[in-house]
């Protein structure tokens, strides 16, 4: 579901609603990541799609946030909010980094109940109220999922990156929720060009996997 409209500012913003929500959102350079890039072929015989992921070393990430409660497709009413606290004190910028953050497992977990957290990225923390917090996403190593498709088919990318990577590699994952990073804009972007980062954040390992 798609809503367009304009800030209290005045800026035209598009919300996105799905799993995440996007305000013109442009893809966005990780700086100082060192990265090892593992693709995996095609699995024919099991209709499985090519997925490219990566092992990072990201540094902390500091952002303004909304948390919200509730089925994870609603998130957009978290973003919502978030937007019009930053558009009323013009504080939307072009190439802003959305992420949203998923604290809990949607097959175990009553939707009504699912914990996540719609943010913004930003370089300095401006002040803030009551309407918004401050969130930080730790340092660390991550194990990133490249999604390149709907935002309704990213279920099997984390199923495969659950359940078949984490499997056969054997890495120790660290206590923390996984993001996700919204790279392009889907207003102007076909579903099947849609790019979504996912962050698995690791225990501390040596940059690159086990293989």
């Amino acid at each position: 579901l798609t809503v367009a409209g304009a800030n209290a500012s005045g800026l035209n913003v598009s919300f996105t609603i799905d799993k995440g929500m996007h305000v013109q959102a442009n893809p966005a350079s990780l700086p100082n990541l060192i990265a090892t890039t593992l693709t995996f072929e095609e699995n024919k015989e099991l209709d499985r799609p090519r997925y490219q992921l990566t092992v990072r070393s990201v540094p902390k990430i500091e952002a303004i946030s909304v948390p919200h409660r509730g089925d994870y497709v609603e998130i957009g009413r978290a973003f919502d909010q978030l937007f019009t606290w930053l558009g009323v004190r013009g504080l939307i910028r072009p190439k802003m980094r959305l992420v949203g953050i998923y604290y809990d497992d949607p097959d175990a977990v009553d939707a009504s109940d699912l914990r996540s957290r719609a943010c913004v990225v930003v370089d300095e923390l401006p002040e803030l109220d009551s309407s918004v917090e401050a969130n930080t996403i730790d340092a660390g190593s991550y194990a990133v999922l490249r999604h390149k498709g709907p935002y309704t088919s990213m279920r099997e990318a984390y199923q495969w990156m659950f359940g078949e990577w984490l499997v056969r590699e054997g890495t120790p994952v660290a206590d923390a929720p996984v993001f996700e990073e919204y790279l392009n804009d889907p207003r102007t972007t076909p579903p099947t060009e849609l790019l979504t980062d996912i962050y698995l954040q690791l225990e501390d390992v040596e940059d690159g996997t086990r293989v």
